[in-house]
C-alpha cells in the first residue's frame, strides 16, 4: 500500500512561552526537556511545530551536500540535530544544521549536561 505525501499541512508560527522577563541559556537549558524542539531567541523561548514532510527532505538534501564536500575538503565540523549552540546569555538555537571552521574549533566547548537521568549536549563559547 503507499501512501502520498502531497497534501501537507501548512507550517504553523512558532509558538512563544511566555515567563516574567527575560530567559538565559542556564534558565533554558533547565526548563526545556530533551525531547522537546525549541530556541532561546532574544531571551525568550520559541517552540517550534512538528516539521512537515517537505522540510526534513529539504534539509536531508542540504546535509548530505555539506557533509560531502566538507569530507572532501575537510574544512571544520558539521553539527546539528538535538545539539543546541549557545551563542550568548540570551541567544541559543537549536539548528538543523551547524558548520564551525577548523580554525574556529578551539573557542568550542562541547558539553554534556547531565539532567535527572537524562544527558543533553550543547555547544557554547563560553
Amino acid at each position: 500500500m503507499a501512501y502520498s505525501i502531497t497534501k501537507t499541512r501548512k507550517a504553523k508560527p512558532r509558538k512563544a512561552v511566555t515567563t516574567a522577563g527575560l530567559i538565559t541559556f542556564d534558565q533554558f537549558y533547565d526548563i526545556v526537556e530533551e525531547n522537546v524542539k525549541a530556541d532561546l531567541l532574544d531571551g525568550q523561548i520559541l517552540r517550534d511545530s512538528p516539521a512537515i514532510p517537505g522540510h526534513g527532505f529539504t534539509n536531508m538534501w542540504v546535509v548530505t551536500l555539506i557533509y560531502n564536500y566538507n569530507e572532501i575538503f575537510k574544512l571544520g565540523k558539521i553539527g546539528g540535530g538535538t545539539t543546541t549552540v549557545r551563542l550568548a546569555k540570551y541567544q541559543s538555537p537549536e539548528p538543523d544544521i551547524f558548520f564551525i571552521r577548523n580554525n574556529r574549533l578551539g573557542i568550542v566547548n562541547y558539553k554534556f549536561s547531565v539532567v535527572g537521568n537524562s544527558r543533553k549536549k550543547y555547544l557554547s563559547n563560553h
